[in-house]
């Protein structure tokens, strides 16, 4: 059932780990304010780009979801997960079948 849930508010592939975080982009070193020819003192900025913050809203409310769904005595299992596929491949495991 919990899948389904997932597929229809669209976040299933992060859970499945099929839609996967883009990794940061670096904008240029910044001068420092007198703008003096040689850098006192560079920086490396490195912004959060508009995909990946949707990424982050979308696996937080995956994460969210999967949270919310189990019963109170499971969620210490997911409790320190950090993603929503984290906390799916947890519940997996605990609830996989011996083979």
């Amino acid at each position: 059932m919990m899948r389904y849930v997932l597929v229809s508010k669209g976040v299933w592939n992060i859970v499945q780990g099929i839609d996967v975080r883009s990794g940061s982009k670096d904008v240029d070193d910044v001068e420092d304010v007198v703008g003096l020819a040689s850098r006192i003192a560079a920086i490396r900025v490195v912004l959060l780009t508009a995909e990946q913050a949707r990424w982050d809203v979308n696996d937080a409310q995956a994460h969210a979801l999967i949270a919310l769904s189990v019963k109170r005595t499971i969620v210490p299992h997911i409790r320190s997960t950090k993603s929503a596929k984290q906390a799916w491949d947890i519940l997996a495991g605990l609830y996989a079948k011996p083979q």
